[in-house]
């Protein structure tokens, strides 16, 4: 059984877990699949794999204890209960194995983002991270999340403002890194950032325009370009890996350059 977090518990745990870079490459994917399966959070989700961490660093013979957990965890979710001690709620085999594999997802990349390394075989983990991937490596949307983490990884890279330092949470264990006052603003950039790439994709100009404006405001050290729509577009497009057309909002552009000069 898995006790829900209180409010100001997930609170908590949420602002420690933004100070983390791996935390922020993996939450959009966690939240996708999350909230379309109504199951935990993503502070919940890295909270719960922080605790695996910990049992991992703490036990000698890790691959073997690597193996066993997703029997582990698929009992331990076999129902959730309110941290107000609620009714228990039950839970189906598709439900815990949806929590099972999120949870042992963000495992496998705390791992991952550990250490930086050309090839996979190179990683000091991998025997390990390998041993866990062949446990979820069937669910039905790993692809699509491997797909995604990857993507958003090599967008952070891009967009983030600091060098983004791996941490060896094996060594470390949940000991997170604590960014100087100029630095945390970077969390808020990089939503800012990911929201302005989503509208161009989904043909949302007044939205795109709306975040360009916020964007100005709050990192007043990125340069967006002034002049005309076209010298935009291909700005947008090399920031955010688009393939956006000047006349596809040159009304909300117009209006934007007008409003900044």
């Amino acid at each position: 059984m898995y006790k829900r977090l209180d409010e100001e518990t997930a609170r908590k745990n949420r602002g420690y877990h933004e100070k983390d870079d791996a935390y922020r490459i993996v939450y959009d994917t966690l939240d996708w699949v999350s909230y379309d399966t109504h199951d935990l959070s993503p502070e919940e989700i890295w909270t719960e794999a922080n605790s695996i961490i910990e049992e991992l660093r703490a036990t000698p013979d890790k691959e073997w204890k690597a193996g066993k957990l997703y029997t582990q965890l698929m009992r331990r979710y076999d129902s959730f209960m309110a941290h107000d001690k609620a009714p228990i709620e039950p839970r189906s085999e598709e439900q815990r194995k949806t929590t099972t594999t999120l949870v042992l997802y963000a495992t496998i990349w705390m791992l991952i983002l550990d250490k930086k390394v050309e090839k996979k075989e190179d990683h000091p983990y991998y025997p390990l991270i390998n041993t866990i991937l062949l446990q979820i490596n069937d669910f039905p949307l790993f692809d699509k999340m491997l797909a995604k983490t990857k993507q958003d990884e090599e967008f952070y890279e891009k967009i983030t403002t600091h060098e983004i330092q791996p941490r060896d949470y094996l060594v470390d264990g949940a000991k997170l890194f604590m960014y100087t006052k100029k630095e945390l603003p970077v969390q808020r950039k990089y939503e800012i950032d990911a929201e302005i790439r989503d509208s161009i994709i989904d043909d949302r100009p007044k939205v795109v325009v709306e975040k360009l404006r916020l964007l100005q405001k709050e990192s007043k050290e990125i340069a967006i370009p002034r002049g005309n729509i076209q010298t935009l577009c291909k700005y947008l497009n090399e920031r955010y890996g688009t393939n956006m057309k000047p006349n596809s909002f040159s009304v909300a552009v117009d209006t934007y350059f007008s409003e900044i000069k």
